[in-house]
């Protein structure tokens, strides 16, 4: 996916032949002067991801709703590694963004909760059983071409979503050290922060009233990416 974190430390210690970016944003990341790769502008090809081709036929839907993000937290995980009570666990993970849609509908708005496909899997019937929509797997870029904005902390499902066209709010209910700079770099790239339910309630009003919308320079540009980076192997060279 568009890499919005520092992932230096790793990248770093790889040889690496190409990365393939989708976004100027990114390349500059990964490529300036001051930053902490080694990667230049001669391996690093702004092609777009060939996974992206596919989203490109979802651009130009109607929107009529939102899509909340939590990321799968490593604490969440290890927490249902190492507790019976599964139900209680998901219930404190995900109260916050539960409270948010509700807020959601209270003002006329239609959110959906997307459910990691870990947890879906993990307990099914307790997201069956909320009174929000839910969406997870195949079904995830279908919901991001229909909705006005996407809310996340820290997931890569906004990344997707701002691809194509929806307005990225970064919000964390846990008010976690922001450690990989991931909502600077989103900000950067045209993204919103919010520091509060209150603040993420007056961004999705803006963007389903048209007030501010997604930088248009990130949306998916076409549907080849995959011919662009098919091209520049044939070419022989790295």
């Amino acid at each position: 996916g568009v890499t919005m974190r520092d992932m230096w430390r790793w990248l770093n210690g790889i040889r690496l032949d190409v990365v393939v970016c989708a976004t100027v944003p990114e390349q500059f990341g990964f490529t300036a002067d001051g930053t902490s790769y080694t990667l230049t502008d001669r391996e690093t090809w702004r092609t777009g991801f060939p996974r992206h081709d596919r989203l490109y036929g979802f651009l130009g839907r109607d929107r009529d709703r939102v899509l909340l993000a939590p990321s799968l937290a490593p604490e969440i995980l290890r927490a249902l590694d190492t507790t019976s009570d599964v139900v209680g666990s998901l219930s404190d993970f995900y109260r916050r963004w539960l409270e948010l849609a509700s807020d959601l509908v209270g003002i006329g708005h239609h959110p959906v909760l997307f459910a990691h496909p870990k947890l879906a899997l993990l307990a099914p019937g307790w997201f069956a059983a909320l009174d929000a929509e839910t969406t997870t797997g195949r079904d995830v870029p279908d919901q991001l071409s229909r909705s006005w904005a996407v809310v996340s902390d820290r997931s890569s499902v906004l990344d997707d979503g701002m691809v194509l066209g929806a307005v990225g709010i970064v919000w964390d209910p846990r008010g976690a050290p922001d450690t990989d700079r991931y909502r600077a770099r989103h900000e950067a790239a045209g993204a919103l922060g919010a520091d509060s339910a209150a603040q993420v309630l007056a961004a999705i009003d803006a963007a389903a009233a048209g007030r501010i919308t997604a930088p248009p320079e990130l949306i998916v540009p076409d549907a080849g990416a995959c011919a662009r980076v098919t091209a520049r192997l044939l070419e022989g060279t790295i």
